[in-house]
């Protein structure tokens, strides 16, 4: 089938060498999901995995797939599409090392979506019961896909690879529907950005040449704890609760913004980005008091959330360093922080006297998430 703008993929061409093998009694970990998401290598499924999946049994019953497409009720902003393909592979993982019942062409499937970025429409309310079910949605032929910038029926979406759904096995539908994949998705998204936060807050307060704040310190340990927490679900203990670790982190996060945002204040050209950055650190402070007693899947769309206002709070911090430095004579100061300054002005041009000053605003809060920022040395530096 021909869909209008959409790149016909060449089907008779071999698939690239999978650069990552799901095996058991491998879990995922957090620097490994880094890589991979940072560089979209494909992931395949290892020559141990078999003894995973279920033998081929009877078909579905229509009971079981009405329970499954019942749940598909999520609703409010679709998920993210990078997210909604990490819960792929997530899905996928979860099936390798801890066997539920899924047939191998299920979890094939799944990567195959993964590799090929056929991803399903998948929302934010409705936490991982409606998340699960509009992951499967697709393996059966329906749902909606994003591919490619379009949203298309599934249907339309699979016969550009000439793929027919799947014939679900007795139990697969059930195994469908259990794990954590939106929330260990949103968890997994806001520790990266926090690990980057971190080397971020370093290299942008030491702009003004202070020392490793109070802020700073505290944040290392509670990330480290998050991490474990984490750590331990990717690996098979799905019924731990990852709120209690979630809120504590949003917390030392949000300080982390009011800390930056009160130094934006400090230099800021205006009485209004100043305040505007307040305004912002004190929602963000407010916000990270809820996690802890969210569900987890809401606990980890609040931290993402949490971690985003602080990014943007990191970026009003540069902004107003930026403008500072412009107007004083140049220091002679560390070649790193000049290096900084250039890349953030290339990026973030600013307007002038009388114009309005989101664009900027924006722009900066991507050169946060974006910089390859230095790992802190001793001391923070």
């Amino acid at each position: 089938m021909l869909i209008e703008g959409v790149h016909q993929p060449d089907n008779r061409a071999n698939p690239p060498v999978p650069a990552h093998l799901l095996a058991p009694n491998s879990p995922l970990i957090l620097s490994t999901l880094a890589t991979l998401l940072a560089s979209g290598e494909t992931v395949a499924l290892g020559p141990g995995a078999a003894a995973s999946f279920a033998p081929a049994g009877a078909l579905a019953t229509g009971h079981e797939l009405a329970a499954l497409r019942a749940q598909a009720c999520g609703t409010g902003p679709e998920a993210p599409q990078p997210l909604v393909r990490l819960m792929l592979l997530l899905a996928a993982q979860r099936a390798v090392n801890q066997p539920a019942g899924l047939a191998r062409p299920t979890a094939e499937r799944l990567l195959a979506m993964y590799n090929r970025e056929l991803l399903p429409v998948v929302f934010e309310q409705g936490g991982d019961e409606a998340a699960r079910a509009h992951l499967a949605l697709p393996l059966l032929g329906e749902g909606e896909i994003n591919y490619q910038g379009y949203r298309l029926a599934t249907a339309d979406a699979f016969s550009l690879f000439s793929w027919e759904p799947l014939a679900l096995r007795a139990g697969e539908a059930g195994a469908l529907l259990r794990g954590i994949p939106f929330t260990l998705a949103y968890t997994v998204d806001a520790l990266l950005r926090t690990q980057r936060l971190t080397r971020a807050a370093a290299a942008i307060r030491s702009l003004s040449a202070l020392a490793e704040t109070a802020e700073e310190t505290a944040l290392q340990p509670v990330l480290h704890a998050a991490e474990q927490a984490v750590a331990g679900v990717l690996s098979d203990s799905e019924s731990a609760l990852l709120a209690p670790a979630l809120g504590q982190l949003a917390a030392a996060v949000a300080a982390l913004g009011q800390a930056a945002a009160s130094r934006a204040a400090q230099h800021a050209a205006s009485p209004m980005f100043g305040a505007a950055a307040l305004d912002l650190a004190a929602h963000t402070a407010a916000s990270s008091q809820l996690v802890a007693a969210e569900a987890d899947a809401y606990a980890a769309l609040r931290l993402r959330q949490v971690v985003e206002n602080v990014e943007q709070l990191l970026g009003l911090e540069l902004l107003a360093a930026a403008r500072v430095s412009a107007a004083r004579p140049a220091a002679g100061g560390p070649d790193s922080s000049e290096t900084l300054l250039a890349a953030f002005r290339a990026a973030v041009p600013g307007g002038g006297p009388g114009t309005a000053p989101y664009p900027a605003l924006r722009q900066a809060a991507a050169f946060v998430r974006g910089y390859a920022w230095p790992a802190a040395g001793p001391g923070g530096a």
